[in-house]
């Protein structure tokens, strides 16, 4: 009797120590993710036996994690193993799910055959249930639109996925949605695509979701450095930037000093164009390094010096 106590109280601890996990994960906070996701794989393995579903669930999360923090090797492995346990246990909802992160991790590598593959597996798997989850639905067309196609196919996709999203109230999706939005009408009108990246920020910082949010806000600075204001691109590479203070994205960093770089320079400001370069440059090579950790502080501190030089 004690042993199932103790089993079911280590249980509920796993779950809750999960719970946490995926929240961090999903609002950006990667660093306490790991140290969730270290804790989570300490647990006895007991746990999870006669637990597929829960297996399946880890397995997806150290993908995920993997998988935005750069190590794809790893990640592809949790993800195929989640699939095999998927595929073994006929899990549909399960298997549709992973083949959508499938096709989003090899969108990032640029296999473009394979990630359609894997859209197209779970569309095809979704057809097989009578009820499907309205909010993986619309994940499932979110995806579709952000593969590499025609402007009207993935204008089709996005609008398809908002309807499932509304219907389900899934607000990352909703967000995730008005950003593609942004990126597809940026050539068409700025006007139109910076109120579709606008309605996304909103969402983001409501969600808490930083990781998200910088995406955006690094594509508005790109909008107007694309479209020639450089002024424009300035002030917001500014609001980027005080995001970028509040959580370490070495990426949005280096898209920032870039942008900043650029837009000095067709502007006629050298001297500053070519701090944001070297700056630039300093971070690659941090994040290059044995520990890429990067110190965003050392660089921060930096920055402020520059921002009280600068006379436009």
């Amino acid at each position: 009797m004690y042993s199932q106590k103790l089993n079911y109280l280590t249980y509920e601890s796993l779950i809750n120590t999960l719970e946490l996990s995926e929240y961090a994960l999903k609002t950006g906070d990667y660093e306490k993710t790991g140290k969730y996701v270290d804790e989570i794989n300490q647990y006895p393995k007991g746990i999870i036996n006669n637990k597929p579903k829960l297996e399946i669930r880890i397995l997806i999360l150290n993908g995920d994690l993997n998988r935005v923090t750069g190590f794809l090797d790893t990640s592809f492995y949790y993800y195929q193993k989640a699939l095999m346990i998927s595929q073994k246990n006929h899990f549909i909802k399960e298997e549709i799910l992973i083949n959508i992160k499938l096709c989003e991790f090899y969108r990032l590598y640029g296999v473009y055959d394979k990630a359609n593959y894997h859209i197209i597996e779970a569309e095809k798997l979704s057809k097989e249930l009578t009820h499907l989850n309205d909010s993986l639905m619309a994940y499932l067309y979110n995806r579709y639109a952000a593969l590499p196609t025609s402007v009207d196919s993935s204008i089709f996709f996005t609008n398809k996925s908002n309807y499932y999203a509304k219907k389900s109230g899934t607000k990352e999706i909703i967000a995730s949605n008005l950003n593609n939005l942004g990126m597809l009408y940026r050539y068409k009108g700025v006007d139109t695509a910076y109120k579709y990246f606008s309605e996304a920020v909103l969402i983001w910082r409501e969600l808490n979701m930083k990781q998200d949010l910088l995406n955006t806000l690094v594509n508005i600075t790109a909008l107007y450095y694309d479209t020639q204001n450089y002024k424009k691109a300035i002030e917001n590479a500014d609001i980027l930037y005080k995001e970028i203070g509040k959580i370490e994205n070495t990426y949005a960093f280096e898209v920032y000093c870039k942008l900043k770089q650029l837009s000095f320079y067709q502007l006629g400001c050298f001297d500053s164009a070519y701090y944001y370069q070297k700056l630039m440059y300093e971070c690659i090579v941090n994040r290059a390094s044995e520990n890429q950790n990067i110190k965003i502080n050392n660089l921060v501190a930096k920055i402020e010096l520059e921002n009280k030089k600068q006379i436009l």
